[in-house]
């Protein structure tokens, strides 16, 4: 399975950013949010106390509550806008926390696990498809959480890049059994 997804970052990273893009149709999107439904995880858009101004987030993942919120880009309210680029990006991001979650344990026990634990396949998966310097600014913008976590979030915008919704879609499938 490892060796799967490292396949598939490794070829994606020779094209990146356009070959996922190709791939990752708004209908595999559709099916990767209605997947994290089907497998128990709870699915909000636009959602007040979330999405608010102030909290200037793109999405987020309780772990705990195995619960997801997508802020979409062009939210007026609690309804569901036109879904950006930036929107389809965060679902994938977002939805790699859920595989990461599934990996040990379960679906909302709050037990997540890197899928690339390993520093040297961390270093020859993960930084080839970010670059130094996007690993610079994610490591600061997250620096205030503890190392283990900072490499989860670059994990998943890692596989958020390169990795087709489709895919994630498996993946969720297969850890989150229910």
């Amino acid at each position: 399975m490892k060796k799967l997804i490292t396949s598939l970052i490794a070829a994606a990273s020779i094209f990146a950013p356009t070959a996922s893009l190709a791939e990752n149709t708004f209908e595999d999107h559709v099916n990767l949010w209605t997947t994290l439904q089907d497998v128990g995880v709870t699915t909000l858009l636009n959602h007040k106390i979330h999405c608010n101004k102030d909290a200037r987030m793109d999405g987020v993942y309780f772990p705990f509550a195995a619960m997801l919120v997508i802020c979409q880009d062009h939210a007026n309210g609690e309804q569901e806008a036109y879904w950006t680029k930036n929107d389809l990006d965060t679902l994938r991001h977002e939805a790699h926390h859920i595989v990461q979650d599934c990996a040990i344990g379960g679906l909302g026990d709050g037990k997540a696990a890197l899928l690339f634990p390993e520093k040297e396949e961390f270093n020859s998966v993960i930084l080839p498809v970010l670059g130094a310097e996007r690993v610079q600014q994610i490591r600061k913008d997250y620096s205030f959480l503890s190392e283990k976590d900072i490499r989860m979030e670059l994990e998943a915008f890692a596989v958020a890049d390169t990795i087709p919704a489709s895919s994630i879609a498996a993946k969720v499938k297969q850890f989150c059994k229910v």
